[in-house]
C-alpha cells in the first residue's frame, strides 16, 4: 500500500466522519455539502537520515470537508468543531499504533495535525474547511 492510500485508509476509520458520506477524495473535494477530501501539499519529504541510509519522511497533506456554512453560530462550531475531535482521534490512532502495512521497507511511525481547523473558503450557503496533516514513515535503505 503506497503512503496516501494508508492515509486514506486511516482516515476512513475516524468515528467523526459522517456516516453517510463516507467516501473520501483524494485532491478532488465535492460540490455537495458534507463531502471530504484528501489533498496533497507540496513539502520536503526526507526529514533525516541515518548513517546505513534510512530515511525518516513526512507526506504532508489537508483533510477538507465542504459543510453547510450559515449565519448561525452553532452551525459553525459544529463544523469547526469537528476538526478539533479528529485531531485529538489522530493522536489516539498514534498512540495506539493502528496503521495499515505499507510497501516492502516502509513503516509507519505517526499521523498527526499540525494546523487546527479552519475555513479555506466560503460560498453563500457553504464552506470548505481543512485542516494541514502529516504522517511520519520510515523508509529502509534499498540494498
Amino acid at each position: 500500500m503506497t503512503v496516501i492510500e494508508a492515509v486514506r485508509e486511516i482516515i476512513k476509520r475516524c468515528p467523526y466522519l459522517d456516516e453517510y458520506y463516507k467516501s473520501l477524495g483524494i485532491d478532488r473535494l465535492g460540490k455537495d455539502s458534507t463531502s471530504y477530501s484528501i489533498e496533497s501539499v507540496p513539502a520536503q519529504q526526507i526529514l533525516k537520515r541515518d548513517i546505513v541510509g534510512n530515511t525518516t519522511r513526512q507526506c504532508l497533506f489537508n483533510f477538507a470537508s465542504r459543510e453547510i456554512y450559515t449565519e448561525e453560530v452553532r452551525q459553525n462550531l459544529d463544523n469547526i468543531g469537528f476538526f478539533e475531535l479528529f485531531s485529538d482521534w489522530l493522536e489516539q490512532v498514534t498512540n495506539e499504533k493502528d496503521f495499515p502495512e505499507l510497501n516492502a521497507g516502509k513503516t509507519i511511525k505517526k499521523i498527526e495535525a499540525i494546523t487546527g481547523g479552519y475555513v479555506f473558503d466560503t460560498e453563500l450557503d457553504k464552506a470548505k474547511y481543512q485542516i494541514q496533516c502529516r504522517i511520519i514513515y520510515v523508509q529502509e535503505a534499498r540494498r
